[in-house]
């Protein structure tokens, strides 16, 4: 539905090697949940930028980084699912939106501040490599530890519990209690 939704890229400039990029995307999440956190108190993060309302897709993170020199730049791309009530039937995963799971139209504007603000906040604390209580509170609301997960791994599939988020982002899986 034009007009219900976020959807926008942030660009970002930093010193190659000063910033973790595979960590990027798991505090963007992370900003993203927080600063709706008035709205809803239920959006969970799906490893590794995946976001959840009431267990379905409701938005999602993707980051491209480009190195020139010394310097890199971070494209950082989200889309929210804000005020939208119709999904095309097509799509196979069940998702939502913030109105659906708060029955209230959202103000788009007021979501984009917050997640701007949250953002500037976050961003510059993995800039500055201050991010343990952020990892923290990553993986209490990360919807994927304790689950049964399937991934493939040099061409083989295998399947084992998630059970920790690693301080560079990586999930840990126990594949037959190892």
């Amino acid at each position: 539905e034009k007009g219900s939704n976020l959807l926008f890229s942030i660009g970002w400039k930093v010193q190659t090697g000063s910033v973790s990029v595979p960590l990027t995307p798991l505090i963007t999440a992370l900003a993203i949940r927080d600063a709706v956190q008035p709205l809803t108190t239920d959006m969970k993060i799906k490893w590794p930028n995946d976001l959840l309302l009431e267990g379905k897709k409701s938005g999602g993170i993707l980051v491209e980084a480009r190195t020139t020199g010394d310097q890199m730049n971070l494209i950082i791309g989200i889309g929210l699912n804000i005020n939208q009530t119709e999904f095309p039937s097509w799509l196979d995963i069940p998702v939502s939106s913030l109105r659906l799971q708060t029955g209230k139209t959202v103000s788009r504007e007021w979501v984009l501040a917050s997640v701007m603000n949250k953002l500037q906040e976050y961003l510059t604390r993995l800039r500055i490599n201050k991010t343990s209580d952020l990892l923290v509170r990553y993986r209490q609301c990360c919807d994927t530890l304790g689950k049964q997960i399937s991934f493939n791994l040099k061409d083989e599939f295998h399947s084992g519990l998630a059970v920790d988020i690693a301080q560079d982002g990586s999930l840990r899986i126990n594949v037959n209690g190892e």
